[in-house]
């Protein structure tokens, strides 16, 4: 698959993914609401404070920003920094893999999560970037994507206080 289907392919599976997460995650969170065991108090804190406006206000953000680099990386042919985005998506993965692991039950968003992830990686994996700079890249991504959640956790729960 060539640079640009994969540009135009990718923001379909993170939707896709991020779709999965929408309609199982209320159901999912109730049920983790009363269960006593849960891993960390931190885990705790965020299954009481997320709403469902907040968590879909966020996937929101993150899709916008998403098509915006998309058109940025397709447009001034940056295909190493689109790449270290789909990569960072698939590290993203790996964490919903060990919730599920610590959590010992299935965790909303594994499942299209590895399919959209093994497709990026085989269609991707094509590409002639410089793979030690992308990886190097994809790990500066990753901590940018985890950065920017938290940032919206915080200014949607104000903005969720505030209604």
């Amino acid at each position: 698959m060539d640079k640009v289907n994969l540009i135009l392919l990718f923001p379909t599976l993170f939707m896709l993914h991020e779709m999965e997460e929408i309609v199982f995650m209320p159901k999912f969170l109730k049920a983790l609401k009363s269960k006593e065991n849960f891993p960390t108090s931190q885990f705790r804190h965020f299954v009481k404070v997320i709403s469902p406006f907040q968590f879909n206000l966020i996937i929101f953000q993150q899709l916008i920003l998403l098509f915006i680099s998309s058109i940025f990386a397709y447009y001034f042919h940056l295909y190493i920094f689109y790449m270290s985005i789909m990569l960072a998506f698939s590290y993203h993965i790996l964490g919903h893999v060990i919730q599920m692991v610590l959590l010992k039950k299935y965790v909303p968003g594994v499942l299209t999560g590895l399919f959209s992830s093994f497709l990026v990686i085989y269609f991707g994996g094509s590409w002639s970037v410089n793979w030690g700079v992308t990886v190097l890249l994809s790990m500066v991504m990753l901590v940018i994507i985890i950065g920017n959640l938290g940032l919206m956790y915080r200014l949607t729960g104000m903005l969720n206080k505030t209604n």
